[in-house]
């Protein structure tokens, strides 16, 4: 799936440092789905609400943070619309997307912040266009072009794997002793959550297949 937006995450996590290492295994953990629809959510998160028009309302961190976000299927997109504290109700209400600005604007290269948030803005009004039509023409080719930007000069860090396999506890409703399960030892699971023991390659390939968890999110040296 491609992602949106995803500069948010950056500017948010520098601002509150508590979120970094979960949304960057949000981040992979997104971008290796592909759903039907905006419900298919339900089944990889905890606490996830579903608006109507596929918003989708996905909770960061427990009780902090909710992400919001809206997913075109037919182009596996997920547009980032923002990252808030819970308290200030983010997760309960969500403003719907406008109705599409229609009309072309002229489409150009990409080449600076400045072009990006223009192209940004204008994906956010075309989000709602319906196939066929030259809006959806337009969204197609601003998405591609926003993607290729993105790839180029902002690439997301994986995560930390430990903090990433707390990351899955949380959202799976698991605990220490299910991570021992999975790595055959209480005392292997507890040194690994500590930071003094390191994951090999046969537990990151049972997290991978146990717990569904992206490869990307349990491979950063650490």
């Amino acid at each position: 799936m491609k992602i949106i937006n995803s500069s948010l995450l950056i500017d948010f996590w520098q601002k509150y440092p508590d979120a970094e290492e979960a949304l960057k295994t949000w981040f992979y953990e997104v971008k290796s789905q592909t759903w039907q629809e905006g419900r298919e959510a339900l089944k990889f998160f905890a606490n996830v609400k579903i608006k109507k028009d596929e918003e989708i309302n996905f909770e960061i961190v427990a009780d902090r943070y909710c992400l919001k976000a809206i997913f075109k299927a037919s182009r596996q997109i997920l547009f980032i619309k923002s990252i808030e504290s819970i308290s200030k109700s983010v997760f309960q209400n969500s403003s719907p997307f406008s109705e599409v600005n229609e009309g072309n604007m002229p489409i150009k290269p990409i080449y600076t912040e400045e072009d990006l948030q223009i192209a940004v803005d204008r994906l956010e009004d075309l989000f709602l266009a319906k196939e066929g039509t030259p809006e959806y023409d337009e969204f197609v080719i601003l998405s591609e072009l926003i993607m290729a930007f993105y790839n180029d000069t902002k690439q997301i860090d994986f995560p930390d794997p430990v903090e990433a396999i707390r990351y899955y506890m949380w959202f799976k409703d698991q605990d220490e002793e299910g991570l021992g399960k999975v790595t055959g030892s209480q005392r292997l699971a507890n040194n690994i959550l500590n930071h003094t023991e390191k994951l090999t390659l046969p537990i990151i390939w049972k997290l991978c297949k146990e717990w569904k968890i992206p490869a990307e999110c349990l491979i950063k040296p650490y």
